[in-house]
């Protein structure tokens, strides 16, 4: 049966999302695409006048879930001011995880690919603060919901939304502030792009990029790598 569409505007921007249902209950839930992916040229933003990352730098690991030795690895590429990051965060993101991750059938990282202004680039540095400083769940949490604050976002919302989840604002504002992470977002950039991605979002399936509507088939594309 094919699927019925229906299209709904973000505020002022052009991206949308589109749902999905089969009219029963075959279908585990109701995944939301992306259209309209935020593109740039890739090598001009990567080039020697790009990110000043001054100030002390350090490092942390990419937060992974599911199965580190799984056979199938999914990889997500992000901006947190990107609209249809925003749609895969709320819809394609929990599908994944309760039908995915949480069984453990896929290793599942989340890559940043900052785009669209200075929090695409501030808040993954906020990010790895509340990963360091709490868990892997909260971090989670943090991603998730930092999305809803999108068009609103600011030092002070970012670190009371940190707050709430226990981290602590002084640690998440000294993260907006001194990009303390920034070479290890610039670095994670530049592999992204060596490695293809030039949108927001994209996701690989081990090496099958998926990119705009492409991301509604994330569960046929899993389960044919599970058949292979």
């Amino acid at each position: 049966m094919n699927p019925q569409r229906r299209s709904v505007r973000d505020g002022d921007d052009e991206s949308s999302e589109t749902l999905l249902t089969d009219g029963g209950p075959t279908r585990r839930t109701v995944l939301a695409s992306v259209g309209g992916a935020t593109t740039i040229g890739v090598a001009g933003c990567l080039s020697g006048d790009g990110r000043d990352c001054s100030g002390e730098q350090r490092r942390t690991e990419v937060p992974a879930r599911g199965d580190p030795d799984a056979p199938i690895t999914v990889d997500y590429y992000r901006d947190f001011s990107c609209s249809g990051c925003a749609a895969y965060e709320a819809r394609v993101a929990p599908f994944v995880a309760s039908n995915y991750v949480d069984p453990e059938i896929v290793r599942y990282e989340a890559h940043d690919f900052p785009i669209i202004d200075e929090w695409s680039w501030k808040i993954p540095n906020a990010a790895y603060a509340v990963f360091e400083e709490t868990d892997l769940s909260t971090h989670t949490e943090f991603v998730t919901g930092v999305f809803d604050l999108r068009g609103n976002y600011s030092t002070e919302s970012i670190a009371e939304f940190a707050a709430e989840l226990g981290a602590s604002s002084e640690t998440v504002t000294a993260a907006l502030e001194d990009e303390p992470y920034c070479q290890q977002v610039v670095d994670g950039r530049e592999e992204a792009s060596d490695r293809g991605v030039d949108s927001t979002p994209t996701v690989y399936v081990n090496d099958r990029k998926l990119e705009g509507e492409e991301i509604n088939d994330i569960d046929a594309v899993i389960e044919s790598e599970r058949s292979d």
